[in-house]
This record gives structure tokens, sequence and C-alpha cells, in this order.
């Protein structure tokens, strides 16, 4: 911050009003008091061309004199009573921390540096004197605790007793041995029913408890913590919390875990659906060996389907003195009458084979998940897809081929327009709905509307109600909101800023494309773009050599040292935050052990392999450091920090200012949900680990 050094009449009254020897010194702590609320402690902190100008205009030497502490405590006074500030106080903590319990922690999750910087702002909007670090941590972990005992304090007493005594039946054993509490937390297989079947158990035994509705109104990411803190114990450990924590912490698993086990069943939902499509046209290509002769055939059959029906339409021409000698047009007549009521469309026959191994195994794996989750969708043109799948779960058990003719069964907006043909059956009794095949197609739409949260569920974390993806305050802070991202705060503004900007580009890339020899538009269907080969070129001379020096400085520099190495210089262990309130390991085992698990999952080494050769710390000792220190939120701080650093020290002459250094194809290998580097990608439409290939002269290197 800036300070502005032009003195008001009243600062300048202040000001002359004290000895030349002393006016300087009130100078400048006036000002800097004025500007950041707190005194100036080094004064080599403010230039000396800045002093010596200040001196000028006050007609005062530019040495700053020694000053008594009673000359200096009563200058800090006048100073405070000028600004209107307070000092800290015993009134002035309480009131940080009922401003933090009311305003700032019930509704979001900051971490302490976050939480600096919010009560400094407040502080000086209250006219509160800075205080010194540590006393301002130790406010801020008091106000934390406090938060925690209140809210913990609130859950367990609106637990009932029911619900209590259900979250101590999590703690006890199974008859496995293993406890309840474990089962839950187990994350599911692969696709399969007894995956599906367990995970139905695990959510309809969590339904059974009655949780408070104020766990909902606790910030996601506070929810997260606790539910870390308490799955890095094990059940003998909880029972030995106060009771007040346990129930708290225990209810808090519940409600996360319930939303996690419905996300599982959604994503089972979404791979099975594709599952028994992909089963189809698995059979369909073993059936006939070639896709591209089963399209042809299927092409054919329907030009000859036109043809005749285009030689019956014709026939007062040429064709009734050429065609009809022949072949009679009875005989036409008569196969296009046959061949009418066949589709012999490449969707139809994929669909037919599906059909089978939907009705004998996979029909049984889409009943427990529709059972049990609860779709609904903010947009009424969705709202088919809703009523289809209730009509759906009310008729599972029904053996009859078709739907009932009294029951209205929707079709627009419920299934996709290519796929209405499949569902329509046309019968004796009339038009009919084929119950199978309806049950087939409705959970295709289903599928891509869930994946963009057209369609969502309820008590579920990802596929929640969009609505709650936005901040809860956007419309009361929208201007607010807008600034922080940088975009205008209208609709048609950044409509027509984007069509301006395409345009542009678009103008460009036409105007420079008649004489750029490297880039051609070929002679295909929409006008495909073909860019040419760029040129090998000569290997920098100078690279070689930096290559050399660098392998002459530090011929043999293990990965764990270049990890502490980077840890020096970025603080990249910092990031990385306990689950828990409290740190038991001083600084130097916890960076130790820290950076034995970063080098043990980075190179897939494992925990166990790297205690082998490490016997300060031990397997378990490993383990407990990555369950109460790693999660994707620490992942990324870290991996930010790594990457911020890197843009600070490269040259911008060389690099220029734009963040993206390296563009390059990926491949996306698929990896278990709880891997903390797992995502679901757009592009491949699954969740996985994104992985870049970088081809050396003699190696490939594989960057995660």
């Amino acid at each position: 911050m800036r300070i502005d050094w032009q003195f008001s009449e009243t600062e300048w009254a202040l000001i002359t009003s004290k000895s030349k020897k002393t006016r300087l010194y009130y100078a400048l702590q006036l000002k800097h008091y004025a500007t950041h609320d707190h005194f100036l402690s080094d004064f080599n902190l403010i230039s000396s061309k800045t002093r010596y100008q200040v001196a000028k205009r006050l007609g005062v030497s530019g040495r700053i004199n020694i000053i008594s502490a009673k000359t200096q405590a009563s200058y800090r006074q006048e100073i405070r009573s000028y600004c209107q500030a307070s000092v800290i106080s015993a009134e002035t903590e309480t009131l940080i921390k009922e401003w933090l319990l009311s305003d700032v922690l019930p509704h979001t999750c900051f971490n302490l540096e976050q939480l600096k910087e919010k009560t400094i702002a407040f502080l000086n909007q209250k006219k509160i004197e800075a205080f010194s670090e540590s006393t301002l941590k130790r406010i801020l972990k008091s106000a934390r605790h406090g938060y925690e005992e209140q809210l913990f304090a609130n859950i367990t007493e609106i637990l009932s007793a029911e619900a209590k005594a259900y979250l101590d039946g999590l703690l006890l054993s199974k008859d496995n041995g293993s406890s309840y509490f474990s089962w839950i937390k187990h994350w599911p297989g692969g696709l399969a029913l007894k995956t599906i079947l367990e995970e139905a158990d695990k959510l309809k035994f969590i339904r059974t408890i009655t949780l408070p509705e104020c766990i909902e109104k606790i910030p996601n990411k506070t929810l997260q913590q606790y539910y870390r803190n308490i799955c890095t114990k094990y059940p003998c450990a909880i029972k030995e919390m106060p009771e007040s924590h346990r129930y708290a912490l225990l209810a808090i698993f519940v409600w996360v875990r319930m939303r996690q086990i419905a996300d599982n069943l959604a994503d089972l939902l979404i791979r099975l659906i594709h599952k028994f499509v992909s089963v189809g046209k698995r059979k369909l290509i073993n059936e006939l060996s070639d896709v591209t002769t089963i399209k042809r055939a299927c092409s054919l059959k329907q030009l000859l389907r036109l043809l005749i029906a285009t030689i019956i339409s014709n026939e007062d021409k040429v064709i009734k003195n050429a065609i009809y000698p022949v072949t009679p047009k009875i005989q036409l007549q008569a196969l296009l009458d046959d061949e009418s009521n066949i589709d012999y469309s490449y969707t139809r026959l994929v669909h037919e084979r599906a059909r089978n191994s939907y009705l004998h195994h996979y029909r049984g794996l889409l009943e427990p998940i529709l059972a049990l989750l609860d779709f609904r969708s903010n947009n009424t043109a969705y709202q088919p897809i809703i009523t289809a799948l209730k009509l759906i779960q009310s008729n599972l058990h029904s053996r009859a081929a078709y739907y009932p003719e009294d029951v209205v069964v929707p079709i627009e907006g419920a299934i996709k327009s290519s796929h209405q043909k499949l569902v329509i059956d046309q019968t004796e009794q009339g038009t009919r709905i084929n119950r199978i095949n309806y049950e087939m197609c409705v959970p295709r739409n289903l599928r891509s509307k869930l994946r963009v949260k057209e369609v969502w569920i309820d008590q579920s974390q990802q596929y929640r109600n969009p609505e709650e993806d936005l901040p809860q305050d956007f419309e009361e802070n929208r201007d607010y909101y807008c600034g922080l991202l940088g975009q205008p705060k209208e609709v048609s503004s950044f409509i027509s800023s984007l069509k301006r900007k395409l345009t542009q580009h678009l103008q460009a890339f036409n105007k420079g494309l008649s004489d750029n020899k490297q880039v051609q538009i070929l002679k295909k269907p929409l006008g495909h773009i073909k860019v040419a080969k760029l040129k090998e070129q000569a290997p920098a001379v100078v690279l070689e050599k930096i290559k050399s020096a660098v392998f002459k400085r530090w011929p043999n520099t293990s990965l764990l040292d270049i990890l502490k190495e980077t840890d020096l210089f970025v603080d990249l262990l910092g990031a990385f935050t306990p689950s828990g309130p409290k740190e038991g390991l001083d600084k130097d085992s916890l960076r130790k052990r820290l950076l034995l698990c970063i080098l043990g999952y980075g190179t897939n080494t494992g925990l166990k392999n790297i205690s082998t050769g490490n016997e300060e710390c031990s397997y378990h000792e490993l383990k407990h450091v990555k369950l109460r220190y790693f999660d994707p939120d620490n992942l990324r701080e870290a991996i930010r920090r790594v990457v911020n650093q890197l843009f600070t020290i490269r040259s911008s002459q060389l690099w220029g200012t734009c963040t993206t250094a390296v563009a390059s194809d990926s491949t996306l290998f698929e990896a278990a949900d709880q891997n903390l580097l797992s995502q679901w990608h757009p592009r491949y439409h699954k969740t996985g680990v994104m992985v870049y290939w970088h081809v050396d002269t003699c190696s490939a290197k594989v960057v995660i």
C-alpha cells in the first residue's frame, strides 16, 4: 500500500506543534499509522529520498533523532486519538471473536492465512490498531476452537437418542471382524451386481440415521476437513473422544458419506448404461465381423425401398414400358409392403443385440439404483425424463410386454428422437409402448443429461443441484463476484464481447490464409483444415553446453534431493495442512516423513518399500502422515506453489508473459476415484489421470 505524503491542515497543525527535533519522527509515524493502522518500527523501510523530501517540506533535518520512550508513548497516544483508533484489549478481542463466530466461520471455510487477511481488513474497518503476528494467531485459533466446540455441541444436542445409538453402532464389529465404520468407508469395486447391491445396502443403512439439518448449512470445505479428521482415526480412538466430538464427527461422516455413495451409484449408473449399449455393438461386430458392412447393407436396403417407391410413382413414364415387362407392378408393390414394416437401421440392429443382455443381466443391476436415487430437474423441458423414471420404477416388477393403455407414457423429451421408433410398436390393439425398449431408451437419454446436470440427484455431492454450485449470496453480491471474475454483469455485454473477439480472430485467420503455404483447406465436407508438418530444426549448441555444465555440477543428484531443494525454495510442504486441529510431531520429523510420502507415491514405489530403506520411519508412521496430510486440496496447493515460482523466476524475454508453458497431447489412464490426482475429463468422458509423454533421444518420461 502506497502512502500519501500530502498533509492536511489538521495534520500540519499537529506536526508543527512539535519541536523541530521530533517533527520528522512524528510526521512519518502519523502518515504510516493512518495508512497501515500500526506504527513504524524500522524507519529504513521508508526510502531515504522520501524521508529527505518530507524533511525538506517540514523545514527540518533529514536525520531522525532518538526520542525517549515516554515521548514516544505520548506521541502514539495522540496519533491514535487523531485517527480515532483503539489498541488491542479484552474488549477488542471479544469483538473480533464474535465477528468471526457470527459472520465468517459459519459461512466460508478459510485457512489461517486467509483468516489473517480478512481479520486485518476488519481491524482497518473498525479502526483497531494491528497487533503482533503471535497475538493474531492466538485469537484466530481461539475463535476457531470456540466455533468447533459450539458447532459440535449443537449437533450433539439435536441428535436423538436413536440416532446416537446408530452412530455408536458404526464402531461395532461385523461378522467378518471389521467395523461398520470401515465397511461404510470402503470404496466400491468394479461394475458388478455385488458392487451395486453393497453400495445400495450402505445407502439404505445410512438413511436410517436421522441427521440434523444444521449440518447442511456448514461450508463444504469445513465438512471435508472434519470428514478427513474422522476418517484417519481407528474405531478404538473414536470411542475415546469426548461425547460431543464423537457424535458430531460421526454425524458429519455419515452426512458426507451418504452423498459420496449416491455419487458412486450415479457413476455406476452412467457406466452401466454405456455398458449394455457397447455390449450390443460388440455382439453385432462379432456376428457380422465388420460394422462398415452392416451400415452398407442397411443403406442398400433403404436404397432398394426408395427405388421401388420411385418406380411405382413414375409408372406412366418410360418405366412403364421398360420395367414392368420384366418385373410386374404387383410384385414390386408386395415387396414394398413387406419391407415397409421392417427397420434395417444400424441403431435398430444394435438395440436388438443389447436388448437381450439388458433383459437377462443389466436390468437387475439397474433396479436397485433407480429405487434409491431421487432424480430432479430445474428445467421444465426435462420434466418428461423425471416422469418417465418414476413410471419405470413403478413397473420394474411387471411382466407385461407393453404399458397399460390408460397410463400416460411420456415420449417427447423423455427419449431421444432417434430412439422413438424403437419404443413404439404397431399392434392389433393399436399403437403401444414397448416396456423393455422404453426402459432401455430413457436411461440413455438420462445419461447425457445427468453428466451436464440438466438432471440432478437429491442428497448427492457431485451430481447435486447446479444452483448450489454458485455462491449462495451470488444475487446479493453479484457486482463483487463479477468483478472477481473480471466479467461484465449483463449477459448481452459478455456475448457481444465474445462475438467481437471471435470475429476479429476469424478475420485475421481468413486474411492470412491465402498467403500461408503451411495451411490448406481440403476438399472435404465441412472444410477440413490441414497444417503442414514442422521441419526439424538443428539442435542448439548452447543447449548442449548447458546440459554438460549441469551434469558436471550435479552428476548424481537423486530425486529426493531435488524434492528437498524445491521445498527450501517455495515452502512446498507448508501447503500440507493436517486434517485435525493438533500437530504432535516436530517440524523436522514431519518434513522428513512428508518428503518420503511424496517420493513414495510420486514414483509409485509405495510407502512399504520407502520405509524399508529408512530405519527412522516405519510404514505405519508414513501411513499416518499420508492419512492426516494428503488430500486433493493440499496437493493442488503444493503444485500451485511450484508452478507460480517457476513463472516468477523464468525469463519473460524468452518465454513471454503467458502462463502456458508447454502445450502437449495427453493420454488418460483410468484411476480410482479416491486417487488424489484423479478427476473427470470432458473429452474422454471418464475419470482418471492425465499423463503427458515427453520423448527424449534415449528415453521417455511420464509427467502426471
